[in-house]
């Protein structure tokens, strides 16, 4: 595995809770751990830079329970999480939400692409799919972006979108929790 991988498991979850802006994720809240376990997810940190956990809200459009600041990166990492009662079609959720966040300009590049399967496994998904591109408003300061998308029969899609001011490697990893 990836070194970004042998990070603590630093837990998501900061569904309907009013954290602000700058609190550490390493302090989320018993409940909040409840309800990301209840979502069986668990999400491993960037060793490289610090994260500061961002309330729950909306930005281009993307309405997410969950926003990690990458802070010396310029970097968010947004997480939306969307039930498996919803009727879900994952394919086509993840290409309409790249699409919407993506760029207009006519000669802009989205490069989306399903990974290996074994990269699949690591997640402990059942699907999933990555996405890159030049995000559609510089309004928030950020450039890029990236969308992965993930689905698990029984738990639902999770969306993990960050948006960067620059390019860059640094990211954090959001997979199902091994059930095994």
């Amino acid at each position: 595995m990836q070194s970004w991988l042998h990070t603590g498991i630093i837990i998501l979850g900061m569904l309907w809770s009013g954290t602000s802006i700058g609190q550490d994720v390493r302090a989320v809240p018993l409940s909040q751990y409840e309800l990301l376990q209840s979502f069986e997810l668990e999400y491993l940190a960037p060793v490289e830079v610090e994260g500061r956990s961002i309330a729950e809200g909306s930005i281009l459009g993307y309405r997410y329970q969950f926003g990690v600041e990458l802070v010396g990166v310029e970097s968010v990492i947004l997480v939306a999480l969307q039930p498996d009662y919803t009727n879900i079609v994952p394919h086509v959720t993840a290409v309409t939400k790249v699409s919407s966040l993506a760029t207009n300009e006519q000669d802009a590049v989205i490069a989306v692409k399903s990974p290996s399967s074994s990269y699949v496994q690591e997640l402990n998904a059942d699907w999933c799919a990555h996405a890159t591109f030049l995000a559609k408003d510089n309004r928030y300061g950020y450039q890029y972006g990236s969308l992965q998308s993930m689905y698990r029969e029984g738990i639902g899609l999770v969306h993990m979108l960050q948006l960067s001011a620059e390019l860059t490697d640094t990211r954090g990893v959001l997979r199902f929790m091994d059930l095994d």
